[in-house]
């Protein structure tokens, strides 16, 4: 299979390398600052790396293109990789800066038939999956309530993240979004020409789930995600591998729920794997690679970009509610995240 990786970053060279473990030669790298991807791969053939996407996919045929530019790039690189033929893009999240861009690379890759996979890589990860199945046999009851809280990694490099968890958790979609964002202002650590400030807010999701996120710039640790049910919680410390499940006893769920007082047993668990984006991307990519299917298309990305922009319209409008999904009118609406 010819793969190409375009955006040779910190996170493209995890591809690079999950690439090489899987077995799957690359073609070739496209990359704004080619002799520094040449300086970082001396290895790799020179002439197989250059600054233009458009002339590399049209000298070789590529079968999968791997995009992890920047989110703004986006949508005019799955565009050239549609007119060259590409039938599987592994794209970086969130998938545009806007949902006119995010709602057109939908658009033209399933006109072409072409997988497009966004890598909100949780969907991947063992433990996510694991921890989805004992909630589905009822381990805590119905989950009711989600809660995030991160300090200083703004809602669209890490937001996208959080609801697309909570989506795949509940199976439901964002009914309603309250938000605000953070005004500290605080310069974004990969440069002055991206914007993507921290927020907090409440969401309602179209199953009655209700779900709190804040990732205001006021606190510096590191995330937690909370799940709760009917009848116990899931703390996720995921940086630091702390996982753990309290509920009540069979017997003790009888109880009316009033009685909230009733005490909540930690019920062993598996053993969850160290937190690893490179491990889980890498699933992903076998996933479309060798199976030729993706656990988390386009639309999944969108939904999730969706969110994060009912967050920054209702800001806007001094937290009114916003209504998923959202007006076509807030599709324009730009922001310039990495």
């Amino acid at each position: 299979m010819n793969t190409m990786i375009i955006g040779l970053g910190r996170q493209g060279m995890r591809y690079y390398q999950a690439l090489d473990e899987l077995g799957v030669e690359l073609t070739c790298i496209v990359d704004i600052n080619p002799d520094v991807a040449r300086e970082g791969l001396p290895d790799f053939p020179a002439d197989r790396i250059s600054d233009n996407a458009e002339k590399m996919l049209k000298k070789y045929k590529i079968d999968m293109a791997i995009i992890s530019t920047n989110a703004a790039a986006r949508l005019q690189i799955v565009k050239y990789c549609i007119e060259a033929g590409v039938k599987r893009i592994y794209c970086e999240k969130p998938m545009a800066t806007n949902l006119a861009d995010a709602d057109e690379m939908i658009r033209i890759t399933n006109e072409a038939e072409c997988i497009l996979s966004i890598n909100h890589l949780r969907r991947w990860s063992p433990n996510h999956l694991q921890l989805k199945k004992l909630l589905q046999d009822g381990i805590i009851g119905k989950i009711e309530h989600f809660y995030f809280q991160s300090g200083s990694v703004g809602l669209g490099n890490v937001g996208t993240h959080v609801i697309d968890n909570m989506r795949f958790y509940s199976e439901s979609e964002v009914d309603c979004v309250i938000g605000f964002l953070d005004q500290t202002g605080t310069p974004n650590p990969r440069g002055a020409q991206y914007k993507d400030p921290g927020g907090w807010g409440m969401m309602m999701l179209k199953d009655g789930t209700r779900a709190f996120i804040d990732t205001c710039e006021d606190t510096g640790v590191a995330h937690v995600f909370e799940i709760v049910g009917t009848y116990g919680r899931v703390v996720i410390e995921e940086m630091n591998s702390n996982w753990a499940i309290y509920a009540r006893s069979e017997k003790d769920r009888e109880l009316p729920l009033t009685r909230y007082t009733a005490p909540l047993e930690k019920i062993p668990m598996f053993k969850p794997i160290l937190w690893d984006v490179k491990e889980f991307t890498k699933v992903g990519l076998k996933e479309l690679i060798f199976e030729n299917k993706t656990s988390c298309s386009g639309i999944y990305g969108l939904r999730a970009l969706e969110a994060i922009i009912a967050f920054h319209v209702s800001h806007k409008h001094k937290g009114e509610k916003i209504s998923l999904p959202l007006n076509k009118k807030f599709y324009s609406l730009d922001v310039p995240w990495p």
